[in-house]
């Protein structure tokens, strides 16, 4: 109740011209009502301030009642000037020289303090100084054709130029529309626009969220499609997760795909390689040196006997986009045979030409130590020579027809050879004996004939 009234009683004073001194000398209230204006003035020994109706459309704050130097204007409009008489703004505080506008907040009563100083110092156009608790914190300026923000420091962390717009962070000298030095953390997707024709919408997305765990990819827009260069929805990341070239399903930790044969299994820790028709799998060139020209190697399916095995080919030369022109030297079949000039191997080893080694060795069973044993049957001369003059070779030795056909058996063969040569040992052994018993019998006859003659 006495604040009311105490307002009441200062709105009728304002209406009417009074004057009132206190007997204090230090102290004085001064309300005046001249025409068209309302003052209140209040004197000390600390100075003399003025507040009222300046105009009709104006209300101010002086230094006294008779002085020009107005500090504060409010306007009917609500804009309020500091340092101006014509505020266009809600809030306009104009002022020159440098020594800055500070502007200082305390709060929850906190003995500590925030500040935020506009501080054109030397040098710099303009300037805004954050502090706190008494001390420097970081800088927004201006300087040089760039707009920096400084740490404690005064060292620049973000750039922006304000000739291109390009800005840099940890750099003050971008030379892009975004440079960075340092790491870089999304927490949504990154697309990227196209360069030439920004406006056909995104080129390349970087995503991760609920239903793309890790995905890059880049938009085709002859077909408005999606290529993905890497894709796999059950990892959340490359290191643990499998890499897709030309698929978006990978079953590998690596799975190359060109082409319509795409045969993919679920395995760990396996490289797969899948080729079109005559497409390589794996493609290693040598440059000649000239142009555009190679020879090269190539790893490759191929059907040659049935079903397609493993063949490893040559090619002569060729250009860089040509490599149809090949010969398969080397080729695994399905079932493990191994041809070398051939690409229809019928043994584990096949090779069509020469072989040169410094040792081969052969496992076999069926040594034929049996020719010396007692109850092997030895065929006599007789029996070996119509052998000879009926089929034309040795019993057990195939002909040359069958060796032409057939080829040779070299484990096979080599047994049989030392057949015939323990055979033939036997032989030399029985003629052996026949020999010394010749002998003994010309000795004999020798020695009755010399009798006779005596």
């Amino acid at each position: 109740m006495k604040n009311i009234i105490a307002i009441a009683t200062f709105i009728l004073l304002t209406r009417i011209s009074f004057a009132q001194t206190e007997t204090s000398t230090n102290e004085k209230i001064d309300l005046q009502s001249p025409t068209g204006v309302s003052l209140f003035q209040s004197t000390s020994s600390n100075g003399i301030w003025a507040t009222g109706m300046i105009t009709a459309d104006r209300w101010g704050v002086f230094e006294d009642a008779t002085s020009a130097n107005e500090r504060l204007t409010i306007l009917p409009g609500g804009n309020v000037g500091i340092g101006t008489t014509n505020p266009p703004q809600r809030l306009t505080v104009q002022f020159t020289g440098e020594s800055g506008i500070a502007a200082k907040a305390i709060s929850n009563g906190s003995l500590g303090a925030a500040n935020i100083v506009v501080d054109p110092a030397t040098g710099f156009p303009g300037r805004f100084l954050f502090r706190e608790n008494g001390q420097n914190k970081a800088w927004i300026d201006y300087l040089g054709g760039k707009i920096n923000i400084r740490d404690s420091s005064n060292t620049p962390f973000f750039t922006v130029l304000t000739n291109n717009g390009n800005v840099g962070i940890g750099t003050t000298n971008p030379s892009e529309k975004l440079d960075v030095i340092g790491r870089i953390r999304a927490s949504q997707s990154i697309d990227v626009t196209g360069i030439t024709n920004p406006t056909s919408g995104v080129t390349m997305n970087l995503a991760y969220s609920a239903s793309d765990f890790g995905l890059v990819r880049a938009r085709d827009w002859n077909n408005n499609t999606w290529k993905p260069i890497h894709y796999q929805a059950s990892y959340h990341n490359f290191a643990t997760g499998n890499v897709g070239i030309g698929t978006s399903n990978p079953g590998r930790k690596l799975q190359i795909v060109d082409g319509a044969f795409n045969r993919m299994k679920t395995s760990i820790g396996t490289l797969q390689l899948n080729q079109g028709s005559r497409e390589p799998a794996l493609f290693v060139s040598r440059w000649l040196g000239s142009g555009s020209l190679y020879q090269s190697a190539i790893l490759h399916t191929e059907n040659s006997m049935g079903s397609y095995g493993l063949a490893f080919s040559m090619t002569g030369t060729h250009d860089d986009n040509n490599f149809s022109n090949y010969s398969t030297k080397m080729y695994l079949t399905q079932n493990g045979n191994l041809g070398i000039g051939t690409t229809t191997p019928d043994a584990k080893l096949a090779v069509n030409g020469t072989i040169h080694s410094k040792e081969v060795k052969v496992d076999l069973i069926g040594w034929p130590d049996y020719v010396f044993e007692s109850d092997y049957h030895l065929p006599t001369l007789q029996e070996v020579e119509q052998h000879i003059n009926e089929k034309g070779h040795l019993q057990n030795i195939p002909s040359a027809a069958e060796v032409e056909k057939e080829g040779v058996k070299l484990g096979e063969m080599n047994a049989k050879l030392l057949q015939k040569i323990e055979e033939l040992t036997l032989y030399m052994i029985e003629q052996d004996k026949k020999m010394n018993q010749l002998k003994e019998l010309v000795l004999d006859q020798q020695k009755e004939i010399k009798e006779l003659k005596k």
